[in-house]
Parts: structure tokens; sequence; C-alpha cells
């Protein structure tokens, strides 16, 4: 007996390397060897990806073809939405450099091998090399040198002479009644130029499985506090805005515009179409502190490419040539080509067009000041982004004492962070409070009697909703508990975080939902939303909407759709996987609103209206019946 069962393993063992030479399984056709595979990466180059996967398809020493299903999932919100359920996850996606950390101690990143770790540093420039590691070891492939930022200005306004003086700068944009536009009092990424200006460094290492083993940080120093004047200098100025959006206006006379932002290539085509010839682009200016000058500093970041491990090791192998060629440099030159993508390949860099476009000249006059953006946890953020609210309430004749509590409370805070493995810990206990939005919207004072909008719970305690709340741009708004700001919710769900700030003027409702780690996420939903169906019916894919038309019934949607059996299709809002709605099944016949969510899918062929209904209350209600 044992002899046969040794003889009948044999055969399954060679049945299955049989299989798996013809694709069995993988949509072979006529033998063809193939995958099934899906690949997220942003929405500007989904249909280019597709393109160059069928291209990858189509080489002679191509061994596997791929069947790619490429879906549109921005760099900013691929690695969260990966770890949230790596098994449903993409096989190769595109994400930003600081979350892969996040994605090794999850599992959720594949480490490249020998040869493929070499092809990665003899091809791309050293920063984004640093970037692509954990530790020692390689674990993605850099599609880009291009997450920095830099200064856009109004070549009307400002004196060519002054842009390397920061109060001269904002002199310029006082006397021609312009704003200057930097998002240093919001976003931490921001602040740290100061710091950096001055000599200063935020160092965070992490073990080989991606937690966080400890920091080395210099902000709370004497030349922390040189940063620290300096920030304040700006956040007070009455000029300063704090915005890394396109503020400019063609408008000579207009009011409310900028003379100068503070951002990145991602804003360079809408300002070369605002601005035509009037568009200057520099790197950042120096601040003076007493007698002396600094340069803005700034990190330098990176679009990285990253394999899922498989359980099929020929499928992982061939996920890796295929990344390869998708990272290497002439999909990087496309994408140049494309959408601008500053490249990290460093043949491709010395491209006579990369050389001449002047946001990517900018930037690599700014690569001079710029630290590489390595891996830091989510609470140094939301802390490090205090800072310039903290220094902006200090007296204009405070004393340096005042600055270095600032800075030490800063200091105990990052503490705590180094000490844990650095992940967002929340401890809360939701139900046992009440909890309320409070901000700067409707008179608000953040913190006088009454201020507070209620959130209803849900019977489970983990979905709180308010009612209809109305924002103006820029407002901004934080959760708290009882009415008191013992415990406090702010960006990114962080207790303590950075205040939540809302982009576009309207009517919304403010959401939270608790999930099976006790972690918040905040959404503010707009009731003006408009609504798409999108899916795999669709000709191009996942990339085009069709628009859903209100009814009679206030808050009730409609589309008409036609599908094959077996297609796929969510609802999001205002064309865009960003909006906050972001509608699928959430396997228990309901509907969650969330970038994990699953697809619904469609049994038999046909023609179905799609129905949306949306509640007063933030919930939603999806149904679909058949014409």
């Amino acid at each position: 007996m044992k002899i046969k069962r040794l003889f009948l393993g044999l055969m399954m063992v060679a049945l299955a390397v049989m299989l798996v030479a013809c694709g069995g399984g993988n949509g072979g056709n006529n033998g063809e060897k193939s995958y099934n595979i899906t690949v997220w990466v942003g929405e500007s180059v989904v249909d280019l990806t597709k393109q160059q996967i069928a291209a990858y398809n189509a080489l002679e020493t191509t061994e596997y073809k791929f069947n790619a299903t490429v879906n549109p999932v921005s760099e900013a919100q691929a690695g969260a939405t990966v770890i949230e359920d790596v098994e449903t996850a993409a096989d190769i996606y595109c994400f930003a450099q600081d979350q892969l950390a996040r994605l090794v101690e999850a599992s959720a990143i594949n480490k490249l091998g020998q040869a493929a770790a070499k092809f990665v540093e003899d091809n791309n420039d050293a920063g984004s090399v640093a970037a692509s590691k954990v530790g020692e070891a390689v674990y993605a492939y850099p599609l880009s040198s291009d997450n920095g930022y830099f200064m856009f200005y109004d070549k009307r306004f400002i004196n060519e002479e002054h842009l390397d003086d920061l109060d001269a700068l904002l002199a310029d944009c006082a006397a021609a009644g312009k704003n200057f536009s930097f998002n240093a009092e919001n976003e931490a990424w921001y602040t740290a130029s100061f710091f950096f200006g001055t000599g200063c460094t935020s160092l965070w290492s992490t073990n080989e499985d991606g937690t966080f083993a400890e920091a080395y940080d210099t902000f709370n120093s004497a030349e922390g506090i040189i940063a620290l004047k300096g920030l304040r200098s700006l956040v007070k100025n009455v000029k300063f805005v704090s915005s890394a959006a396109n503020d400019f206006s063609a408008d000579a006379n207009a009011t409310g515009a900028s003379a100068v932002v503070v951002s990145g290539t991602w804003i360079s085509s809408s300002v070369a179409e605002t601005l035509g010839a009037n568009m200057g682009v520099t790197d950042l200016p120096s601040f003076k502190v007493g007698n002396q000058s600094y340069h803005l500093g700034s990190f330098a970041g990176y679009k990285l490419m990253g394999v899922k491990p498989q359980s099929d090791a020929v499928k992982q192998a061939q996920l890796h040539k295929l990344a390869q060629y998708l990272s290497g440099e002439a999909c990087q030159a496309e994408r140049f080509e494309e959408v601008q993508w500053g490249p990290s390949n460093k043949v491709d860099q010395q491209l006579d067009a990369v050389k001449a476009n002047a946001p990517l000249a900018a930037l690599a006059l700014q690569s001079a000041y710029a630290k590489p953006q390595g891996q830091y946890p989510d609470l140094w953020w939301s802390i490090t982004a205090t800072l310039a609210g903290s220094v902006k309430a200090l007296a204009d004749d405070a004393a340096d004492s005042e600055y270095q509590k600032v800075l030490s409370d800063y200091a105990t805070a990052i503490a705590a962070i180094a000490n844990t493995d650095g992940k967002k810990h929340t401890n809360i206990a939701w139900a046992e409070h009440t909890w309320g939005v409070v901000g700067s919207f409707a008179g608000s004072n953040w913190g006088g009697d009454g201020d507070d909008v209620e959130l209803v719970a849900s019977e489970d305690g983990k979905t709180y909703t308010s009612g209809v709340i109305t924002f103006e741009e820029g407002d901004e708004f934080k959760i708290r508990a009882d009415g008191a700001w013992d415990i406090n919710v702010g960006k990114n769900g962080d207790e303590g975080g950075a205040n939540i700030v809302i982009d576009e003027a309207g009517d919304y409702v403010i959401k939270m939902t608790i999930d099976e780690n006790n972690n918040a996420t905040i959404v503010a939903v707009s009731q003006q939303m408009s609504y798409g169906v999108i899916g795999s019916f669709s000709p191009s894919g996942w990339s085009t909407d069709v628009d859903m038309v209100e009814s009679e019934t206030a808050g009730t949607f409609t589309a008409e759709v036609t599908f094959n059996a077996g297609e796929q299709f969510k609802i999001r809002g205002n064309h865009s996987w960003d909006s906050g709605v972001n509608l699928g099944d959430d396997g228990n016949g309901g509907v969650v609103n969330s970038g994990s969510s699953g697809n619904w899918t469609i049994a038999e062929a046909g023609t179905y209206v799609i129905t949306l209904v949306v509640g007063t209350d933030g919930t939603y209600q999806v149904s679909w019946q058949a014409k």
C-alpha cells in the first residue's frame, strides 16, 4: 500500500507540473501559458499600463501571458487597501514609498530575489533604491523619483531677484495683493522643511519584518527652536495660505489668488494651463532668523511597485518579470511622455525632454536640500503636523523657553511612538462615550458650549453619523468625546490627530466607522455628490462611469447598464475613487463604503436598472432589477 500511495503521489505531482506548463486554470488558450491577474495603478496611468502589459505579452521572450484587469487605486491609498485584505488585493500594485514598512509587516509584499534586487540597484537612482528597501532587503521596484515639492510662482508679480528670500517673496505677494500658498500649517510633509533647513533630522529604523525599531530625531534642539521661529514667521504672515493646490489665476486682477505656491509635479499641468508663459518654477527659498539664512529643505519621495506573495511559485516568478518590465527604462520613459512622471531610471533621467522639463528641473535643484523619505510611523505625521498650530499660538515676544516647551512636548510624543511597534493603537472604548463634530464651521469657536454636532451611533456601536453640516471651503473639524477635549480624533482616525480640512464648500454628512482593530475612519460625505456605476461591463474597464440620474424622490438615483453574465460593478462619487464614496458589497447582503469592499456580480446577462438610495443619515442602499 505504501508503494501504491507513493506512485499515486508522483502521478499527481506530474499532473500538476503539466497543468502549470499549459497554463491550466489560468485562462490559457490553445496551450498558451497564461495567468489571470489584477493590477492597481494610479488613475492617470490605467490605460497606459494596459498598453504596456499588452506590449509585454507580445514580446517573443515572454513565456507566460497575463490576462490583466487594471484598476485605478491611488498610490497614496494602495498600501492601506492592500493591508485591509491581502487575499483579495491586486497581484501587482503601485504605492508611495512611506507605506513599505507596513506592507512588509503585514506580509503583503514579496521580497525580491537576488537577481531582481540587482536589477533595481543597477538601473535606478540611489534615493529610489533606498526607498525600496526595509533593512538591507529590496522589496519593491521604483517607478518614479518625483514625489517632492518646490516652488511655482507667477512672473507678473514676483521679482526673480527675490526667489531665494522668503521675506522678500512675501513682500512681493503683499504688494500685488496676492497670497503665498504653502501647506506648512496642515501637513507634516511640508512642516518638516523648516527643520530640515536648519539641519535637523528625523530617521526611523525598521526591522526586517517592517516593525519600527527606533528613532533618531533631533527636532528638539537649538536648531529646532530656529526652525520653529522661521515657521511661526511664515504662518503668522497675513499673505500666508496653508494650501498646496493650484491657487493661481490667469486674471491679474483676481482677488484671493496666489503669486507663489509650494507644491509638486502633480499640479504642473494645471498651473501651466492657468499661467501659460507667466509660470515660473524653481527650488524653495531661504528663510531668515536673526542674521542667519537657512534654505528650506524638503522630502524626496518615490512611487514604487510591489508584487503580492503568491502560493504558486511559478506565478510569483512571472509576476516579478512583469514588474521588472513595467518599472524598466522603456515604460518609465513612456510614463514621463504620457503623464510627466519623473523617472527613477538613471538612463531616462538623462533624456533631453526630461532635463528640459521645468518642474523636474526645479525638483532637481531642490534635491540638494531634500531628505530621502524613508519609513515613518503614522503617528509621527499627525504629531509633527501640530507644531505649526502650537507655535502660531505663541506671543510675538515669546521667550526661547516657550519654543522649547513646544519641542519638549513633541519629543515626549515621539518617544512614546518609539516605544511601541509604530502602529496606530486606539484603545478608546467608543460605545462608552457620546461623540460630536466640532470645528470652525457655522461660527463654531472650537470648544464653546453647545458647539458639537452630535453623531448618532448604530446599534452595534461601529458606525457614528451626523446630520447634514454646511461647510465653507477650508473649514476644519475633529471628532471629540462627551463635548470635551480629553479624547479627540482627527485626520487618518488618529487620536489627537491633525484637523480634517474640507476642500470644497457644501453640505456634508460626517461618518465615523470603527473597524475590527478598534481604529476609526472618518469621512465627510458630500450631499451634492454625483454618482456613477463603474465596472467590468464598460469597454474601457474600470475607468468610465455610467452616470446615475436622481429621480423625483430625493436621494434616489438610477442608471441603466447592460451586463454580460459574471460582470461586476461598484458605485462611486464624482467620477473619482477619492471622492469619499466607494460603494461595494459588504459580503452580507448590504452596502459598505470602503476602498476594500467587494464588487457586485451580475449572474445573468441583460440590461438592468441600478438603484441607489442615499439616506440623510449617511447610509446607502443599492439594488438592481432586470428590465
